[in-house]
């Protein structure tokens, strides 16, 4: 008798320790993605820093603190009948849009002899503001003086306003003739009053 309860006790041991080498520590279940959604008034806080090693293709970075933008073109031209001696040509912002000029260019035909000079009127914030401009004689061809000039610059236009580049010569005989382009990129403002710093 005393036999068989030992062979019971060493049996029910040998189960446990069976059971607990075959089943071993609790298993944590694998993790599952996690998708954080933040809006722009509630944004996910980054502190610190974060080195990139890269030597295939280039890590294209965004500048998230800049809103929306989009390239902006534009070119005209006026003309100056006898005895016209200024013209304006006018370029619409559209509403809602700031647009950001990084360069302007020039080029103006007159009878030889005269010289001419730029200027842009803009609107920034409310206030209007007048920006002069030298262009340089580049020649005479085909009977005409001909004066030129391109210029890199920042220059900001309220959303919704006209950008005016005015020609003005020294004589007004003769015909004579203006073109002026603008490129840039416009912001979107988005909501609320005024737009964002670009």
């Amino acid at each position: 008798m005393q036999r068989n309860t030992k062979a019971g006790a060493s049996l029910v041991v040998g189960m446990a320790l069976s059971s607990t080498m075959a089943w071993g520590a609790p298993q944590v279940p694998p993790s599952a993605p996690v998708t954080v959604v933040n809006t722009p008034s509630n944004p996910v806080p980054v502190t610190g820093s974060v080195t990139f090693g890269n030597t295939g293709d280039p890590l294209l970075v965004r500048n998230v603190a800049i809103p929306a933008r989009s390239r902006f073109q534009a070119s005209g031209n006026c003309p100056m009948e006898e005895p016209i001696i200024s013209c304006f040509i006018n370029f619409t912002v559209p509403s809602g849009r700031l647009l950001v000029i990084e360069t302007v260019s020039f080029e103006v035909f007159t009878p030889p002899g005269q010289r001419a000079v730029e200027d842009i009127f803009i609107a920034q914030d409310g206030v209007d503001g007048i920006f002069f401009y030298a262009v340089p004689l580049a020649g005479t061809f085909f009977g005409n003086d001909i004066q030129t000039g391109t210029s890199a610059v920042k220059l900001y236009a309220d959303p919704g306003t006209t950008v005016k580049v005015r020609t003005t010569r020294n004589i007004g005989t003769g015909k004579a003739s203006a073109s002026a382009s603008i490129s840039g990129h416009l912001v979107d403002c988005g909501t609320g009053s005024g737009c964002p710093a670009p």
